[in-house]
């Protein structure tokens, strides 16, 4: 012990090889020690997370490759459990966890036991599955990060598979995709008001931008036939235009688990209770939904009972967690040479797609410019590649003269994992990267139309994560004033968050293609 600091030596098992080694096996026992002494394998899976990140931001090593050795960990205590009387009440439990992690099939003679049936999940034994993703985005890249992420891991446990993915975002799939993903450009639309779309094209009328969308969805559907159908943050499409493809689907032979994946706040309550009853959207989903994922913790914001589904929707709630990258947390002096940073402080600027961005990046600008040439830090200012090129050039020309570099776009979290202090608006992505990465948070949430921002910037400020600043009482000596105060404050205290979002939702999917035979269970908790 070293004050607050634990250093674990384990010389029972010391490794010399690959370090994920030791550390995966650690991870297995705790995981096994949660079903023997608390009756469920994922009662500790906070410590084991914790004790993973931690390890991972030290030593560099690949988390793919620590979970890989604490499945081995746990696929030898099999046998092991075989020898010790107290353990062999456990030994199916661990067989049925080892077959969900590794997608194993179980042969028939074997299977006298009412355990999950992976046969259709594992695509070496048939054909590989397809998963459909509708990725609701108007003027934003956060719904297409999230299923980008989705998609990947999605392919990475289920080799052979392939994905494809029905994306409005103006600038198409935008995102590297990986061997065996796909996508469908539809017509782009923006956001005008709560549950008001125009076209995003000047010239294409809103008739013809429904009628291609909905088309275009429907056709795709009915080729593609999916396996799994994930529908990202709008039961019934915009507009209604998922409606057809639901029932086409849902009269097939074989039909597609369908799942509705939400974010944790979707807006403010009332406005979409009032929009969901409006666009029959409660109906919907009751008739053509298998499951909900909802990716965020209620013990954060109960989004199922904020939203109605905890009476509307019969069939399984699983709340995945929050969904982010898996991109290592890194605080060593070395990684700030990459993005050539100084020893300086580094205030980072960022809002995702950055289209609404503008204002709040001119304002950090202006803040910054009280200082003159004696600015404290160095800045980083990401603006988006949807953000307007007239305004990206204005940002430039207010960063002149000052130690700010702005940039349009980054394609990893690079000046994010060496930030001192992160200013972002309260979109879902850019705040739990900077959560996940512990990084000192200055929220500026949009102004509307969605109270989406302003609710997360409350929730999370509660739980200490991040310092609000709305939207009406932003000004450059208020900015001035916050960002000196959290540059000169000490590390965060973490607040331990569920972020495994992505292993949940596959294992989820997993489990929706097991036998019809299984039981929903209604507002489920997945630990």
């Amino acid at each position: 012990m070293d004050g607050e600091r634990l250093f674990l030596l384990d010389f029972d098992l010391y490794c010399e090889g690959d370090p994920a080694l030791d550390i995966g096996n650690m991870l297995g026992h705790i995981t096994e020690q949660g079903l023997r002494t608390l009756g469920d394998a994922g009662a500790l899976a906070d410590r084991g997370q914790a004790m993973e990140e931690r390890f991972v931001a030290l030593s560099g090593a690949a988390p793919a490759a620590v979970r890989a050795y604490a499945t081995l960990t746990l696929v030898r205590h099999v046998y092991l459990s075989t020898l010790f009387p107290e353990r062999r009440p456990f030994i199916q439990s661990l067989i049925e966890l080892c077959e969900e992690r590794l997608g194993v099939t179980r042969h028939r003679q074997f299977d006298e036991s009412t355990a999950l049936d992976f046969r259709k999940v594992s695509p070496a034994t048939g054909r590989p599955l397809s998963l459909l993703i509708y990725s609701h985005d108007g003027a934003g890249l956060g719904h297409l990060r999230r299923n980008t992420l989705i998609a990947t891991r999605f392919l990475e446990e289920m080799s052979g598979s392939n994905v494809l993915m029905l994306v409005g975002c103006p600038l198409g799939a935008f995102f590297e995709l990986p061997p065996g993903v796909d996508f469908v450009k539809v017509p782009s639309i923006r956001k005008v008001d709560t549950g008001v779309w125009d076209s995003w094209t000047p010239g294409l009328s809103l008739e013809k931008t429904k009628a291609i969308r909905a088309a275009t969805i429907r056709n795709a559907a009915e080729h593609f036939r999916p396996d799994l159908f994930l529908v990202d943050h709008s039961p019934t499409g915009v507009w209604g235009e998922l409606v057809p493809t639901l029932q086409m689907l849902k009269g097939l032979k074989d039909p597609p688990k369908v799942i509705l994946g939400l974010r944790d706040i979707l807006d403010a309550p009332e406005v979409t209770r009032e929009l969901w009853r409006r666009d029959g959207a409660y109906d919907v989903i009751s008739r053509y939904y298998d499951s909900v994922f909802v990716f965020g913790s209620p013990e954060v914001f109960d989004t199922t009972a904020q939203y109605g589904l905890d009476g509307a929707f019969v069939g399984e709630v699983t709340y995945c967690g929050y969904l982010c990258s898996e991109e290592a947390h890194t605080a060593n002096a070395h990684m700030r040479a990459a993005p050539r940073i100084a020893n300086n402080k580094l205030v980072v600027v960022a809002a995702g797609g950055g289209y609404d961005a503008y204002p709040m990046m001119s304002a950090c600008l202006k803040a910054f410019q009280l200082f003159g040439k004696d600015l404290p830090f160095e800045a980083v200012v990401i603006t988006g590649p949807l953000m307007e090129h007239e305004q990206r050039e204005s940002l430039r020309r207010q960063a002149q003269g000052l130690p700010v570099r702005v940039l349009r776009y980054v394609n990893d979290l690079g000046y994010m994992n060496v930030a001192d202090l992160v200013v972002t608006m309260a979109g879902y992505n850019t705040l739990l990267e900077a959560i996940r990465l512990r990084k000192r948070i200055l929220a500026i949430p949009r102004e509307g139309p969605s109270a989406e921002q302003r609710i997360r910037c409350e929730v999370f400020s509660r739980l200490g994560l991040v310092q609000a600043i709305r939207p009406e009482q932003l000004s450059p000596s208020r900015l001035v004033q916050a960002i000196l105060e959290n540059l000169d404050a000490g590390p965060i205290t973490p607040v331990p968050l569920r972020m495994d979002a992505l292993t949940t939702v596959v294992r989820q999917m997993r489990r929706l293609l097991q036998s019809d035979t299984a039981q929903p269970t209604s507002g489920a908790h997945v630990p």
